[in-house]
């Protein structure tokens, strides 16, 4: 038998060009709930999903009219008319527990004093069917513990806040941390209330906190001045803030804002804040966001996929004294802002690229800027970037990959390679195979990142995820070496008529994978895309024998008279596809039998491997493969 690897069969070793024509761009998103839209980012902005009835078998305390819900006392540890008596017997105990509540309407206001750690008060049915009337107190409900859920409630007849979550004038180290609010509603207040409702929600200080599924309506007091207390929703001195899927809104009072981020005086809660996919419109005469540090610096606020629209400002950044940096601004829907889109006060610079500004126009995206604000590049209507080529510095391979085997039709293996983009509209960064896998991704594709062009004009590109920023193309010269295997078959004349038993093939692979490796099981035999399985395979030294049924292999081959014939060999090894052919001859009975005398090394046609007593696989001396 010729020595496989080096004979006709030997597979092809390609030098080839690796084209870095990158397409980069944010690292992909976590999928975000949004409405969808006719121009630009098709997810951005709030969809609330409906509020699931909750199953009330897992609380200790219940308020109201279980007994219509279907729940008895023996489901719980106790049972009250009033919320506030509910949380109070829960603050006492040992494991605070927690509180549903039934449908209906509370007239009382809420406190969850400080003592209250752990507590969950959550409504049965949602914020449509319970609601709390706090009667005219100054605030609401008022969440003075850590680890508080407070969710499910319409909450209405507060006097200046709906939902507070700490204070602000506090010492340092009273500072609330995991507070989730969420599918609540504060309605907008009407504009004749004689109140001074100012915000529908307030974290004063909190240390990671979760605002979600919230539908939050503008107030119409004034008490603090335009500069403070015109906003629907405030973040104070707080930390770690994700703001999540709100519906922010204005409808009647338009002069006031919609979410603050104010610094205020904890130095250690100055930023972390996500900012992700909301609805925030309609203050026609306010900010959609305002980041303000008159008090204090804001550091770290990530603005995205929201839809901020048919505000005064869409995004306003102010009173940079105490410090505004590394503001994010990405893939949102920020269109038809009165005055600007983004507003930066001197000395402030955003990163406000990839967003849809309501057009395509260079000159209008300009104007709906003001200060060191970078917006290109911007997204067109269909959510794409727009991006002038003539930016970007291109990139360059730092490391080669360990190793690179091409097989055809499979992934390319990029173990070790290094890859620095550079370009000038964002900071350099490096990639690297397989740290950034998800990221990066090796698979055919027709996109335009890293091409590696490999004989027979096959391509396998690697391609990054999300928003997609399009380099210069600079060119590296690395070696991709194919997967190399042998393949031998016997009979190499197969006679149609022939009573033998089996049809063997051989298989050898080169010195980066070993053949005990190869699982049987999946070796098949393939011709004009019919397939076939090996009955059954032995080592033979460092050549798998395998062995395909002879009546079998013939009803596949179908009807062919004396021709040239190419079989394919495909198996797996070392969790990768082999795959090797070799040309037989096949003839019809009484044409003369050929090689078809010669079998092949061990081969005892009409014998399976059992079937020859006495004599093991390789108990048969002086006959090598091809011998």
């Amino acid at each position: 038998m010729k020595n496989i690897i080096n004979g006709k069969y030997l597979a092809i070793i390609a030098v080839v060009v690796i084209t870095l024509s990158l397409i980069l761009g944010m690292a992909a998103m976590p999928a975000v709930a949004g409405s969808s839209n006719d121009e630009g980012v098709e997810y951005a902005g709030a969809e609330i999903p409906d509020y699931s009835e909750i199953d009330a078998t897992g609380f200790d305390y219940a308020v109201g009219d279980y007994e219509n819900a279907g729940y008895g006392t023996d489901d719980f540890e106790d049972t009250f008319d009033y919320i506030q008596d509910a949380i109070d017997e829960a603050g006492t105990a040992e494991n605070h527990g927690g509180i549903i509540v039934f449908s209906g309407e509370y007239e009382e206001d809420v406190n969850i004093s400080s003592d209250y750690d752990g507590l969950e008060l959550v409504s049965y049915e949602g914020p449509e069917e319970t609601t709390i009337d706090t009667q005219g107190t100054d605030v609401g409900v008022e969440i003075w513990a850590s680890d508080v859920t407070f969710e499910g409630f319409e909450v209405i007849g507060f006097d200046q806040i709906g939902i507070q979550a700490g204070d602000p004038w506090e010492e340092d180290d009273f500072v609330l941390s995991d507070v989730t609010i969420r599918y609540n509603i504060v309605p907008e207040g009407e504009t004749d209330e004689e109140r001074d409702a100012t915000r529908a929600l307030y974290l004063a200080a909190v240390d990671g906190g979760v605002v979600e599924n919230n539908e939050l309506g503008a107030q119409p007091g004034d008490t603090f001045g335009s500069d403070l207390g015109y906003f629907t929703f405030e973040v104070g001195k707080s930390r770690n803030i994700d703001v999540t899927n709100n519906n922010i809104f204005a409808e009647e009072i338009d002069t006031h804002g919609g979410i603050m981020i104010s610094g205020e005086t904890f130095e250690s809660l100055i930023g972390d804040h996500e900012i992700i996919g909301n609805t925030i419109e309609n203050y026609s005469e306010g900010r959609g966001i305002r980041l303000t540090a008159s008090f204090g610096p804001i550091v770290d606020v990530k603005i995205e996929k929201n839809q901020i629209q048919s505000n005064e400002r869409g995004i306003s950044l102010e009173n940079p004294d105490g410090d505004i940096t590394n503001i994010n601004v990405y893939y949102n829907n920020i269109e038809n802002n009165e005055d600007y889109g983004v507003w930066a006060e001197e000395d402030v610079s955003v990163d406000a690229t990839y967003n849809w500004w309501g057009t395509e126009d260079p000159e209008e995206i300009e104007a709906s800027t003001e200060g060191d604000v970078d917006y290109e590049p911007w997204l067109d209507e269909d959510g794409e970037p727009v991006v002038d080529e003539d930016e970007i510095t291109g990139l360059t391979v730092i490391e080669d990959p360990d190793e690179m085997e091409y097989i055809e039709g499979q992934a390319l293996d990029l173990a070790g390679l290094v890859v620095e983009v550079e370009w000038e509209i964002a900071e350099n960064e490096e990639l690297t195979w397989p740290d950034n896998e998800g990221v990066l991704e090796a698979e055919p594709s027709d996109g335009t990142e890293l091409t590696v062009e490999v004989h027979d004009n096959e391509t396998i590109t690697v391609w990054h995820e999300g928003f997609d920023k399009v380099t210069d193309t600079t060119d590296e010269t690395l070696t991709v070496e194919k997967a190399e295997v042998g393949v031998e078959i016997h009979p190499e004349t197969l006679n149609l008529g022939s009573q033998g038993r089996w049809i063997t093939a051989y298989i050898e692979l080169n010195e980066d994978h070993v053949v005990e490796n190869i699982e049987v099981d999946n070796v098949e035999l393939i011709h004009n895309d019919n397939e076939l399985k090996a009955e059954w395979g032995e080592l033979q030294d460092d050549i798998l024998m395998v062995k395909f049924d002879r009546g079998e292999v013939t009803k596949l081959l179908g009807d062919i008279d004396d021709e040239e014939i190419t079989l394919t060999i495909t198996g797996e090894v070392d969790e990768m596809v082999f795959e090797g052919t070799d040309e037989i001859r096949v003839i019809e009975p009484g044409e003369g039998r050929g090689r078809e005398s010669e079998p092949g090394p061990d081969e005892n046609p009409g014998r399976g491997p059992d079937e020859n007593p006495g004599r093991g696989p390789d108990e048969n001396p002086g006959r090598g493969p091809g011998q």
